[in-house]
């Protein structure tokens, strides 16, 4: 891929948002309706994982 293709595919990559903070993350599986043990595993993610992200132990790191 030449440089000026890989300038372009980066063009029209999405950037990254911006990390969630935790009380928008529980805001986020307040409003989907889901105990947060489903709500993980929508997101193909441990269900302790979700809850320590609703605490601010952890923060999500992006795609997977």
């Amino acid at each position: 891929m030449s440089d000026e293709q890989w300038r372009e595919f980066e063009r029209g990559c999405s950037p990254l948002p911006d990390p969630m903070t935790p009380s928008q993350i529980r805001r986020l599986v307040a409003q989907s309706n889901l105990h947060y043990f489903t709500f993980a595993r929508l997101l193909n993610t441990p269900p302790r994982l979700v809850l320590r992200w609703q605490q601010g132990l952890a923060r999500p790191r992006g795609p997977s």
